[in-house]
């Protein structure tokens, strides 16, 4: 069964027409507020293309029991620099998920990530 849902970005930051984005399962976001824990692993990635694409690229469907959430994407004519600075920003602060598949989870929120990213900009 091919997806069809929408996974676009809920919210879109900037104008270029390259990706840093944020992405996390609805699942462990529900256990970490069923905790009262306000963070959760957060996957901060880049896409040449789309986000959408980038995700559905590896495996949706096949690597995830859901569809992942996109709740901020920025648009940079340079993501690997961006994405290279929030990833050591959050890894400095002992954010980085050292247990999850893949190097690029952080027990971050969105909100976090773009003040970080705001931060970064001035």
């Amino acid at each position: 069964m091919r997806f069809q849902g929408d996974l676009k970005p809920e919210k879109t930051v900037g104008e270029s027409s390259k990706w840093v984005y944020v992405s996390y399962d609805q699942a462990r976001r529900d256990l970490a507020k069923k905790r009262k824990q306000t963070v959760w692993p957060c996957k901060i990635g880049q896409a040449k293309g789309t986000p959408q694409g980038r995700i559905l690229s590896q495996g949706v469907g096949v690597a995830f029991c859901d569809i992942p959430i996109i709740p901020l994407a920025f648009k940079t004519d340079d993501p690997k620099g961006l994405e290279d600075v929030l990833h050591a920003a959050f890894a400095y602060a002992g954010k980085h998920t050292m247990n999850a598949l893949g190097t690029e989870w952080f027990l971050t929120n969105p909100k976090q990530v773009e003040t970080t990213y705001r931060a970064v900009q001035h």
